[in-house]
């Protein structure tokens, strides 16, 4: 029985000694393991196999028979290789091909195995010329004047006694380096539907003393262009543009209300309203009375007459 209970603790002993040896093994490959796998990967960059003659690869006459090539990987035949899964986008390797203004590759121009990226800055221009009318507090006032009277209103009702008027806008607070960089030095205003202006001239504006040209005046398809030149804008006189300008030329009679002969322009002091009365047409129209006879009918007692009246753009027909 005492034998039996001293190999009992006997192997007890033994036990705990193994437990102890295989938990510091334990601890020596999991430490390994982590070491291991904080290491860059190795890759090799050889095609090589590793090789070294051994007595097989020699005949009895001592003759290599070997068909494979001796070699011994080394150093050389490594690469470091960072496994990091933000940079596995960039390890992908393509070609960039540059093109020309007109759109043809360049033969020249092909970057190989590199991706370029090409970050550009623009500053944004247009041709377009600066709006005024869309502009709010950039039109200090709109007169309107008859061209007979010389009589002129900027709020209110006008009754003209002539078909021709002077518009004159008075404008402020332009920025002159925004105008230059972005809007070709240009503003522009659109004249009413109701005021017409024939021919396409280009006019000089002087400065106030009349001897220095600062800008030049245009008038297109109903809109009046203001453009000033590169040394008055850059000069530096003014940060900010501010005047006046002014266009002559008729009403268009069709634009009229045919019911009272009126029409109107709101203006940043209210309304202008023209009172062209319900007798217009034959006050300023341009009317034209034509006559033609068709061919007589023999047969008849009768001759057909067409009388055409026209006033301004609009016709009347009565036949006869």
């Amino acid at each position: 029985m005492q034998e039996y209970l001293r190999r009992l603790l006997e192997d007890k002993a033994h036990l705990k000694k193994w437990k102890k040896i295989m938990i510091a093994l334990s601890c020596i490959v999991v430490v390994c393991t982590v070491y291991a796998l904080s290491l860059p990967a190795q890759t090799l960059a050889c095609d090589k196999e590793e090789h070294t003659h051994t007595a097989e690869c020699y005949d009895e006459n001592n003759e290599l028979i070997c068909e494979k090539e001796e070699h011994t990987h080394t150093d050389d035949c490594t690469k470091q290789e960072e496994v990091n899964e933000a940079n596995e986008a960039n390890e992908q390797e393509e070609s960039t091909v540059v093109k020309d203004e007109s759109g043809t590759l360049n033969n020249d121009e092909q970057v190989n195995n590199k991706t370029t990226t090409t970050t550009e800055t623009t500053t944004e221009t247009t041709t377009e010329p600066f709006d005024l009318n869309n502009s709010v507090g950039k039109i200090d006032s709109i007169v309107i004047t008859d061209d007979k009277s010389k009589s002129g209103i900027s709020n209110g009702t006008l009754t003209p006694n002539s078909n021709f008027l002077k518009i004159t806008v008075k404008f402020k607070d332009i920025i002159a380096s925004e105008l230059n960089s972005k809007y070709g030095r240009s503003f522009s205003y659109t004249l009413p539907e109701f005021f017409r202006m024939t021919g396409d001239k280009e006019t000089t504006i002087k400065d106030s003393s009349g001897t220095t040209d600062i800008a030049t005046i245009r008038v297109k398809n109903g809109k009046v262009v203001i453009t000033y030149t590169e040394e008055y804008i850059n000069s530096g006189t003014n940060t900010t543009l501010k005047g006046d300008f002014f266009v002559e030329g008729e009403v268009d009679l069709s634009q009229l209300n045919k019911n009272d002969g009126t029409t109107s322009l709101k203006t940043p002091n209210g309304k202008i309203t023209l009172d062209y009365r319900q007798d217009y047409l034959e006050k300023f129209g341009d009317v034209k009375v034509t006559k033609q006879c068709s061919k007589p009918d023999s047969k008849s007692d009768y001759i057909q007459y067409t009388i055409t009246v026209t006033a301004d753009k609009m016709e009347v027909k009565m036949y006869m």
